[in-house]
């Protein structure tokens, strides 16, 4: 299993989100986000006319987000809305590459037809 904890050095003791590539149980990569990096990401998903969806509802609205191996519904539409994002607006724009390393996750997802879950610690 491949793990890149790039995200979350120097930030250690403070919350972290955990993606998960998995095939069935097996866990095949993990990315180690700090919580700022992770909320400057969600809080840029565009507020749609159908309101929040998908991985943002989830987020905006606390649903089982905090549950221990919470698996994203639909990682299509998760990547459709994390696409949308405008990276000039991100707070963290020399980190930018920790929202690419998160798109690229769900992309293989898609791709290859896995799941994405995400933990929280």
């Amino acid at each position: 299993m491949k793990e890149d904890n790039r995200f979350y050095e120097s930030f250690e003791g403070e919350k972290k989100f955990i993606f998960c590539l998995c095939s069935g149980e097996e866990v095949l990569e993990k990315l180690n986000v700090w919580e700022g990096f992770f909320d400057d990401i969600m809080s840029l998903i565009p507020y749609s006319n159908k309101g929040w969806e998908c991985l943002s509802e989830y987020y905006q609205l606390a649903l089982d987000f905090d549950q221990p191996h919470w698996k994203v519904p639909n990682c299509k539409k998760a990547l459709s809305q994390l696409s949308a994002i405008d990276r000039r607006r991100m707070k963290y724009p020399r980190r930018s590459d920790c929202y690419d390393a998160v798109v690229e996750m769900f992309r293989k997802a898609v791709d290859e037809g896995l799941e994405v879950y995400i933990d929280s610690e």
